[in-house]
């Protein structure tokens, strides 16, 4: 090579050096393109890496969700079993109720029928009871009549019935009042408030301790003519009971009807007993007050031979 002149020398160096720098240049802008895209990457992967702690932090979550769902379901599993255990119980006891139930129905079926056939073998024994004393009744009676030696001993058995039964009336209810008439027929006044309860037909709550007595002294008297008299007082019905009862003397027959079917049932011959009904036509007291209604207001029961 040959040696160059200062000129030349001169511009190789600069073109050298204009070279040098443009290569550095160059070199100095790609280190800078790699340096932004290296913290470009840098970035991305520090946004990766959070993407992913996220999502790993996430798949924990659910996982422990997951894991907490499969315990529910296992916790649920075990109440369904336990509600289904206790549902065949309940049912295994409503079984065993329904059947308990229905052997009690049958039972009380039977008990029903037991019961009726009792009722009605009662009805029959009082049917037959009522018959008996009806042929004992007639019976005393065709034997007093032979034994008796006319009115006179009829009378006499009589006054001694009559006694008897006053005695024993009397001294449980005073206001009862038992005379007898010359004729030697007895008769019995007896407060209505003894037998019936106010304003109606319904029997007071010891009626028997009045009647029973008074039905047993009746069938002592096989001879005798009853006759049951209603009476009451002068004032018109104005309650609901004068659709039933128009006026007194519908009144004063029902309540002596009712009598004299009580002396039927305890065996007092039907046949020797009237009902009647006086209403207020045959008064003890005149006035117009209440002591009079409640005097007036009675049960006569005459005994005749």
């Amino acid at each position: 090579m040959s040696r160059l002149n200062p000129a030349q020398y001169v511009i190789f160096s600069v073109t050298f050096l204009a070279a040098s720098l443009v290569a550095n240049f160059v070199l100095f802008q790609a280190s800078a393109s790699r340096d932004d895209q290296l913290d470009l990457a840098n970035q991305s992967v520090t946004r990766l890496t959070q993407a992913l702690s996220s999502d790993t932090s996430t798949r924990s979550d659910q996982s422990a969700r997951l894991e907490n769902m499969a315990a529910q379901q296992q916790d649920m599993a075990q109440i369904v079993d336990d509600l289904q255990g206790h549902i065949a119980n309940l049912n295994k006891e409503y079984q065993q109720t329904l059947t308990m139930a229905q052997q009690s129905e049958q039972s009380l079926a039977r008990s029903r029928s037991d019961n009726a056939a009792l009722d009605s073998e009662l009805q029959r024994s009082r049917l037959d009871q009522a018959e008996a004393q009806k042929t004992i009744n007639n019976q005393l009676r065709m034997l007093r009549l032979s034994a008796d030696s006319g009115p006179s001993a009829a009378k006499s058995a009589l006054q001694d019935e009559l006694q008897d039964l006053a005695k024993q009336l009397t001294s449980l209810f005073p206001d009862i009042v038992v005379s007898q008439r010359a004729a030697g027929d007895a008769v019995l006044d007896i407060p209505l408030a003894l037998i019936f309860k106010p304003a109606s037909l319904q029997w007071v709550d010891n009626i028997d301790a009045l009647l029973r007595p008074l039905a047993s002294s009746l069938q002592n008297l096989p001879n005798a003519e009853f006759l049951i008299i209603g009476h009451s007082d002068a004032r018109p019905i104005v309650s609901s009971w004068a659709e039933n009862y128009p006026s007194n003397w519908e009144l004063s027959s029902a309540r002596a009807s009712k009598v004299v079917q009580y002396f039927v049932d305890l065996g007092v011959s039907a046949e020797q007993m009237t009902a009647a009904g006086k209403a207020a036509n045959s008064p003890v007291r005149a006035e117009d007050n209440a002591a009079a209604w409640q005097i007036n207001r009675r049960l006569e029961i005459r005994i005749a031979n």
